[in-house]
């Protein structure tokens, strides 16, 4: 029986879970740098749970980029765990991505304005919600292909197929 060692879905997936967690890395970094820096700026009247909270959404988000880098080179050597591992990281990642949202634009609306202008929140919205769509719409694709039937049936057949030969033996 002739099995593909690895098909161009499974190394899509991968990679991309490579360069998402990657991103992901950055992004938390940064965003907990930014927030350090910018923590001191804020009044006793702004919503205080926010400023409390963002370091721990950003350490998990942290912990997620290096579980899902991790998973992704694994994932290319077509191991289950990893393909079972990157569908619970994606679905993770889905709901901090909505746990971000929420408190980012939570801490912008509450912000207020130096001036008259709005432009700054309308600006820092408008950036929100693209940063939530570069992140958010790779994550619900590859999460498609990692429940699809071609990815479960190549990993599954390539376990079994390092399984057999080690019960042929059974010395």
């Amino acid at each position: 029986m002739y099995l593909e060692k690895r098909p161009t879905s499974v190394s899509v997936i991968a990679w991309a879970w490579i360069v998402i967690g990657f991103l992901m890395l950055i992004s938390a970094t940064l965003g907990l740098f930014a927030h350090l820096v910018t923590s001191g700026y804020f009044s006793e009247s702004d919503w205080q749970f926010t400023t409390y909270l963002y370091p721990t959404i950003a350490l998990t988000q942290i912990a997620v980029a290096i579980m899902g880098l991790v998973a992704g080179i694994f994932f290319l050597k077509m191991r289950p765990w990893a393909r079972f591992t990157l569908e619970i990281l994606t679905w993770l990642s889905i709901l901090l991505l909505a746990g971000f949202f929420f408190f980012v634009m939570m801490k912008i609306l509450n912000m207020g304005s130096v001036d008259a202008s709005h432009a700054p929140q309308i600006v820092s919205i408008f950036m929100t919600f693209a940063m939530i769509l570069m992140y958010g719409l790779p994550l619900f694709f590859v999460l498609r292909r990692l429940r699809s039937p071609k990815v479960r049936l190549a990993v599954n057949a390539q376990a079994n197929a390092a399984v057999e030969p080690a019960q042929d033996n059974p010395a």
